[in-house]
């Protein structure tokens, strides 16, 4: 007989399985089942490469209301990272047919030895692909670099900071600095290791070690940069805890991005201009001072703008309170916690709607209003290419 994922997920409900997977957990702990033929335990990060085997659409009519429930607590109290399971194309290559408990647990030994070999390797190609956010401060960068990512000219300034050396190792140039930052494997290994930098794509990581090198150089003295920046290196816990688009985009290119605040904000600043944009909206829109008409630039030329919405909570809210909106399904989104700020990207906008992204996980875009943004959004950073 066919021994369908979903069974698998029921086994302790169907007996005619005679599975020998005997033990089966559903928590943080180093096995989530245990094989007592081959005496070994298989951790939630295994199993997960079946529930993505299972996501292929061959495989959309095996869920049965409970298989479902259960892969979503599995997801739930595991982080799943898209690197960390196999790719599509070589789950083709195994094909849908599962015949045998022995040939899922060679399926999944396959994908135990194909993670544990792709975890070694360093995949750089000079493109930012879906990342997460680590212990660090610094969603400015990884937000201004997916803001980059989603156009031909963002592209084309992370291709041009890129290049790898006939060492192996990597070089990062940053224009605005006149300064070329080299980065080894052997660094780029061990800041997987240590957790603090981003989960995903190595190209985001790379430039995290290297933006932390060149703006050490900078709070150092070492390197010609503006007070700004100057400034900016020296305010978090390390060179890269804080910071906006304005230095992803001057580091990498030299130039400078726009700003416009947000009049709506509760703690907006109440001057003259804020007080214009609250009782003459239009004639604000004509002076091109105001967040609505950054939106409609944005749509008018996607390809023409990258741009990075911040948000903060109302000064005084507790450190541990999110500050949410609601989404265009209802849905709650938590932008950040307390009144300290957090940057998102803006991927696109289409009439009263944005779209964005956070960096605590790159992969998930969620749809707002304008109208539900302007409740916490105290600016936006845009920069015009090819101005």
């Amino acid at each position: 007989m066919n021994l369908k994922v979903g069974d698998l997920y029921n086994k302790q409900k169907n007996e005619k399985l005679n599975t020998t997977l005997n033990e089966f957990k559903t928590s943080e702990s180093e096995s989530i089942f245990f094989d007592s033929n081959t005496d070994r335990n298989y951790n939630i990060d295994d199993f997960s490469n079946v529930l993505k085997l299972a996501n292929n659409d061959e495989f959309s009519s095996i869920y049965d209301e409970n298989s479902e429930e259960l892969k979503k607590e599995l997801l739930s109290i595991y982080d799943v990272n898209d690197d960390k399971l196999i790719d599509e194309l070589d789950m083709q290559t195994i094909g849908i047919s599962i015949s045998s408990e022995a040939k899922i647990i060679e399926i999944i030994d396959s994908f135990t030895e194909n993670k544990s070999n792709k975890e070694d390797i360093i995949d750089i190609d000079e493109k930012i692909d879906d990342s997460k956010q680590g212990k660090h401060g610094d969603c400015w960068l990884l937000a201004g670099l997916n803001s980059l990512s989603y156009s031909k000219n963002g592209q084309k300034i992370i291709e041009d900071a890129i290049s790898v050396n006939r060492n192996g190792s990597y070089n990062v140039a940053f224009k605005g600095l006149y300064l070329s930052i080299n980065i080894t494997p052997e660094e780029l290994e061990k800041a997987r290791k240590e957790g603090s930098y981003s989960a995903g794509d190595d190209d985001v990581l790379l430039m995290e070690l290297a933006f932390k090198k060149a703006l050490q150089l900078v709070e150092d003295g070492e390197v010609d940069a503006p007070d700004w920046l100057i400034k900016q290196a020296k305010n978090g816990e390390t060179p890269i805890d804080g910071g906006t688009l304005e230095a992803v985009i001057f580091m990498l290119t030299g130039e400078e991005t726009e700003y416009q605040y947000n009049c709506y904000h509760p703690d907006c600043d109440g001057s003259a201009n804020a007080e214009l944009q609250r009782l003459l909206p239009g004639l604000a829109w004509l002076l091109n001072n105001s967040m609505e008409r950054v939106f409609d630039k944005i749509e008018e030329n996607p390809e023409g703008y990258c741009a990075q919405i911040s948000f903060y909570g109302p000064e005084g809210t507790a450190d541990d309170e999110p500050i949410t909106i609601k989404d265009v399904n209802g849905n709650d989104v938590v932008l950040t916690y307390g009144d300290g700020g957090h940057a998102w990207s803006i991927k696109s906008v289409d009439g009263d709607n944005v779209v964005i992204v956070n960096p605590w996980d790159s992969s998930v875009e969620i749809t707002v209003s304008k109208e539900e943004l302007l409740k916490y959004a105290k600016c936006i950073r845009y920069y015009e290419y090819n101005k």
